[in-house]
């Protein structure tokens, strides 16, 4: 009994540490994100198997006005949500301002967010930067969506809520139950 005793607690000691290194991470998640994206002055480089040229300044390199446009990644979250799930009722702009609001006033939620691309980058095998996490998994695009809807709920703003939700699982054919 001891033995399992002090067993555990090294476990947890073990897990206390690792919680202490991601919360590290966590503060570098946005920085990693904006380094993995090349800056429309390096054009000229290899992007996702594709050269740009400085000459064509239409072509950007995937995820330029989603990531290096944004001053922090939960805007930058927020700004790739919006877009992917806009329709004609709920506007790009409209949502955009709404999980910019949910986003900004809530610290757990910003870390949870960050916490999650951390997660998803280290534990799933096709994920092979924070910026496809950000830019491309509908399952991380899903916890996100919903962990703002459930804010929304929070807060009163239950018709809100239930249309998001109703976009959600429209578009990202994903349901929390």
């Amino acid at each position: 009994m001891k033995e399992a005793c002090i067993e555990m607690m090294q476990r947890l000691d073990v897990g206390v540490y690792r919680y202490q290194i991601n919360r590290c991470r966590v503060e570098e998640v946005w920085r990693l994100v904006r380094y993995e994206v090349p800056h429309p002055s390096n054009m000229h480089r290899m992007c996702y198997g594709v050269y740009f040229s400085k000459k064509s300044p239409s072509l950007k390199p995937p995820g330029w006005g989603s990531i290096l446009a944004h001053p922090c990644f939960e805007r930058s979250l927020g700004f790739v949500l919006a877009n992917r799930l806009k329709d004609t009722t709920l506007l790009a702009t409209q949502l955009m301002d709404v999980f910019d609001d949910v986003f900004m006033k809530d610290v757990s939620i910003r870390q949870a967010v960050r916490l999650d691309v951390q997660a998803v980058k280290d534990r799933d095998p096709s994920c092979r930067s924070y910026s496809s996490a950000l830019l491309y998994l509908k399952g991380y695009h899903a916890l996100q969506s919903y962990r703002v809807a459930n804010a929304l709920w929070n807060r009163g703003q239950k018709v809100l809520a239930l249309a998001l939700q109703s976009r959600i699982s429209e578009v990202l054919t994903f349901n929390v139950l």
